[in-house]
């Protein structure tokens, strides 16, 4: 066997199967362990599992998980450098081919096998070269989001348990490694959108983040919608920009200046057609000072939360009513599955905090009332222009510089 560039085996590698579940891990050492239990667990398949490990991985984490005996090869790489998930898959995927495994099984570190025979189904119906499991997503509150059969395809990533063919992977190409952390699945997706997409009724699960580390990781959020924008070709490039564009100027006039400052950097990004790392990198900000514990909450704040998923007509009359609801006062939003939902608050809030961990954003302080007002005036003035001049000014930049994905790594 032979590592493929960037990366190196820990212990022994051995190819006992024709199917390979690969699964990128960048520190989540207690997570992975628990997903290898699982995959222990699966019946019916043969099939090996690559953990591509990061660089930042411990290694004494690392060895141990060669100790316990496991019922399928284990084969350990770590790369060298921090290629975030895109790199992660990259690399899996070239091992892939280079070692002569007829399909592989991508899957992120968190989603986690629910039933035992997934392998197997996913196994079984292998000769329609894409194949992906019923996948159900979990809340942190207990309750769970299952999507209805027809819209499986659209909430289920290709990191989340899809068996793709060696031959799909020579004709499509692979994972763009460039896009670092967000979005590739979605661009690796849409290049394989000619391909019927089969799906099997054994499941995955995963937490349900839509919309919901907004500001938990808002550098991560924000540098994925970034690469969605100016990595992906369908309309869904188009929404995000949009969505973008609408945000970005409701933090420059409401955030506080850590808003402030991330709104010009998304927007520099955005014309400099930058993604992946160099996006991350510029958009990680000290939120420190921004944070408070329970106690620091005002004591009269409303809380709301928005946990079920809106399409877009439920969403424009929530934002609505929360407009109304919801002005100048003063509100602590435990927890939303849109984004939108968390931004819009900011406008209109007196002060508004979002739970993130055991702790609470500040993104608004409209104090005092002359003031917000202001700042309401100017952000509607300003609105249709910034929108207007900026897609002016972005759509021929995309033109020319969108890259050119198709038949990456081969």
């Amino acid at each position: 066997m032979h590592a493929p560039q960037g990366a190196g085996f820990i212990g022994p590698a051995r190819k006992k199967s024709g199917l390979l579940v690969a699964i990128p891990c960048f520190s989540e050492a207690e997570l992975l362990q628990k997903h290898l239990q699982l995959l222990e667990g699966q019946k019916g398949a043969n099939f090996d599992v690559l953990v591509v490990l990061g660089n930042g991985f411990d290694g004494e984490a690392a060895k141990a998980l060669l100790k316990p005996a496991r019922p399928f090869s284990l084969i350990l790489l770590k790369r060298e450098e921090d290629t975030g998930s895109a790199g992660g898959f990259f690399t899996a995927q070239k091992f892939a081919l280079d070692e002569g495994y007829e399909h592989i099984v991508m899957a992120d570190v968190d989603c986690l096998p629910m039933d035992a025979g997934l392998l197997a189904a996913l196994h079984a119906k292998r000769e329609a070269g894409l194949v992906s499991p019923t996948e159900v997503f979990e809340k942190e509150d207990g309750g769970v989001f299952a999507p209805a059969a027809g819209e499986r395809a659209r909430f289920t990533p290709i990191y989340h348990y899809t068996l793709l063919s060696a031959r799909l992977m020579r004709k499509y190409g692979l994972v763009f490694a460039p896009a670092f952390h967000g979005a590739e699945d979605a661009e690796y997706a849409e290049r394989l959108r000619g391909e019927t997409r089969v799906f099997v009724d054994e499941r995955v699960s995963h937490p349900f983040i839509i919309g919901d580390r907004t500001y938990r990781k808002p550098d991560r959020f924000w540098a994925y919608t970034l690469n969605t924008i100016l990595l992906v070709r369908g309309p869904r490039w188009a929404l995000n920009l949009l969505r973008l564009l609408l945000s970005a100027l409701v933090m420059f006039f409401f955030f506080p200046p850590f808003g402030r400052t991330m709104a010009v950097r998304m927007m520099g990004l955005l014309f400099g057609y930058a993604y992946g790392k160099r996006a991350m990198d510029s958009l990680k900000a000290d939120l420190g000072p921004y944070l408070v514990q329970e106690a620091g909450l005002p004591q009269k704040a409303v809380r709301v939360s928005y946990p079920q998923y809106l399409a877009l007509g439920a969403l424009a009359g929530e934002l609505f009513r929360a407009k109304l609801s919801n002005f100048r006062k003063e509100i602590v939003i435990e927890g939303s599955s849109n984004d939108l939902l968390v931004t819009m608050q900011a406008a209109w809030a007196r002060r508004a905090y979002y739970k993130t961990g055991g702790q609470y954003l500040l993104i608004a302080d409209n104090c005092p009332l002359l003031c917000h007002l202001i700042r309401m005036v100017l952000f509607v003035l300003a609105l249709m222009p910034f929108m207007a001049l900026s897609l002016l000014i972005f759509l021929p930049i995309k033109l020319l510089r969108q890259p050119d994905t198709n038949w990456y790594g081969l």
